[in-house]
Formats: structure tokens, C-alpha cells, sequence
């Protein structure tokens, strides 16, 4: 769904169409909070990493997440990336995964919230 940026309904159709897979919208959502479940402890892990890393490229972009503005905020460290979906730009995100005290180096546009 997020790839092709389809929605789940668009999504259970080509599952149905196309893979010949039964599936409704609502089967869609469940299986999208199964996987999100079962990521859940690997995101943090890798999350919860980012302070220790060395050097780290930020950048954040604006999207849409139901009907509002949000920003995907992406953090890619040299073995992994953790991607962040926040209801804003401010540097609140910065604080959230890097803490207070972050000692590696920040590769990143310069925006005012990096400073």
C-alpha cells in the first residue's frame, strides 16, 4: 500500500485480481497491524541504536498520513535505516531518537531544526 501508494481497498483488489488471493479492505488492515506487530520489537531495537551511532544522514519530508500533513522523518546510520512518521518538522524528533546529548556527526540540509 505505501509503495504504490494505494489504498487498501485499491490493495485487496489487485490481491484478488491479480494473485487470485481472497482478500477485503478489512483483511488488509489486519494484516498490516499483524506485520507492524511483529516488526515492532526489531524497529526499536534498531531505534533505540541511533544514539550510539558514529555518523548519521537525516533528512525529513513532507507526506500525508490520513488526512493530515505529517513528515517522514529517515535516519540512516551505516548499517541500518529507521524511518519515522511525526505530526511535525520541529527538531522534537531529533530529541526523541537522538536524545539529548547526541556526540556523532549529523549529515543532513542544514534546516534550521538540525542547528
Amino acid at each position: 500500500m505505501a509503495y504504490y501508494r494505494q489504498s487498501k481497498r485499491r490493495t485487496a483488489e489487485f490481491l484478488s485480481t491479480l494473485l487470485g488471493q481472497p482478500c477485503c479492505p478489512a483483511l488488509t488492515v489486519k494484516i498490516e497491524n499483524q506485520v507492524t506487530a511483529a516488526l515492532r520489537p526489531s524497529y526499536e531495537a534498531l531505534a533505540a541504536q541511533l544514539p550510539t551511532e558514529e555518523q548519521l544522514n537525516i533528512d525529513e519530508t513532507g507526506t500525508k498520513q490520513e488526512n493530515d500533513k505529517a513528515w517522514l522523518w529517515t535516519f540512516v546510520a551505516r548499517m541500518f535505516t529507521v524511518f519515522a512518521v511525526r505530526p511535525t518538522r520541529e527538531a522534537t524528533a531529533l530529541r526523541t531518537f537522538l536524545g539529548e546529548t547526541f556526540h556523532g556527526i549529523v549529515t543532513c540540509d542544514r534546516a534550521k531544526m538540525y542547528w
